[in-house]
């Protein structure tokens, strides 16, 4: 599997670990902060060859680099990538689009460490975003999909630390994020349609909407929070729609999923609250209510599920009536 979320600086913007940079206890304080922000990046994901596990790893390709308050840094901050070198060969810098030499490169284990050495000084910052612009590009020694799946693969962690002396909040000086590890899932959707007549310019039409709604989770492992079940609907004519009813493996809930929400152009989505076990049935009882005419002809209905990266088939995640 090759899943690439391209994730929009926004996203970014708090860190996924706030990275401390290390300074001796005695090292004068600077009179200035240096600040990362406005994280941007991509994740990753793949499975294990006989897909029963997957793994997701985070990789910041640019970030802000400027100072919090009123002085700016000197020349010299140091930048601090560290990969594991199983998938990636090295990172290469970019500072407002020149590119910076790696100052040193220092594997350990599965883990290698690159220093850089900017050579402009690191503005005060303006606002959240700004700042001098940093790019980080991973080398990966392999296409993506060609890369062994890995159980531990090292932490992906960008920093900056001062010239000298010591920073007087190293909170916001980093980012890291580990890989995340889950068992692989399959959710399969079906659903029965019921039939409607409505007025559409003085023609009786027939209106399709789905009754019930129904989510085998298949395994091996369980289908996570936070997955969506979508109901397409037409834009026009419908006056009300409501799950009447939820039940698991044939017992009534009413836990499993949070509140019914519109969408923008037409239909409703769900969202489960708790993982759905492998081997469990859920089942949706739906009603929608039209009103007698429309403006426009119905389009076709569908019940679709959005889940996460470890979801090993997801040709069976929508369905529309025949």
């Amino acid at each position: 599997m090759n899943r690439r979320t391209v994730l929009k600086a926004s996203a970014w913007s708090v860190p996924v670990v706030a990275v401390a940079t290390m300074a001796p206890a005695a090292a004068a304080t600077n009179g200035f902060d240096l600040r990362l922000l406005g994280f941007a990046g991509e994740t990753l994901a793949k499975f294990n060859d006989d897909k029963t596990r997957y793994v997701e790893q985070s990789y910041t390709t640019g970030t802000a680099l400027a100072t919090v308050g009123t002085a700016a840094a000197p020349a010299g901050t140091v930048v601090t990538v560290s990969f594991d070198n199983r998938l990636i060969g090295a990172v290469t810098l970019h500072v407002e689009d020149v590119e910076v030499n790696a100052a040193t490169t220092s594997p350990s284990g599965t883990t290698t460490t690159q220093t850089f050495v900017l050579t402009q000084a690191v503005p005060v910052a303006v606002d959240e975003l700004s700042g001098l612009r940093v790019r980080f590009g991973p080398q990966f020694v392999d296409d993506w999909d060609a890369l062994p799946f890995y159980e531990d693969i090292a932490p992906y962690t960008v920093s900056v630390s001062p010239a000298s002396g010591a920073d007087p909040d190293t909170s916001n000086n980093g980012w890291s994020a580990a890989a995340v590890y889950g068992d692989a899932f399959d959710g399969a959707v079906s659903a029965t349609w019921g039939e409607t007549v409505i007025d559409v310019e003085g023609n009786p039409t027939v209106a399709r909407h789905p009754e019930t709604a129904t989510l085998v989770s298949r395994g091996p492992g369980a289908i996570p929070a936070g997955a969506r079940l979508y109901f397409g609907l037409p834009e026009d004519g419908v006056t009300a729609f409501s799950v009447s009813s939820v039940t698991v493996d044939g017992d009534a809930v009413t836990d499993l999923f949070g509140a019914l929400q519109p969408e923008l152009y037409g239909g409703y989505h769900v969202e489960t609250t708790r993982e759905v076990a492998a081997g469990s049935t859920v089942v949706l009882t739906l009603s929608t209510t039209f009103a007698a005419s429309a403006t426009t002809y119905p389009g076709t209905p569908s019940v679709s599920l959005t889940t996460g990266p470890g979801e090993t088939d997801t040709t069976n995640n929508n369905v529309s009536p025949a």
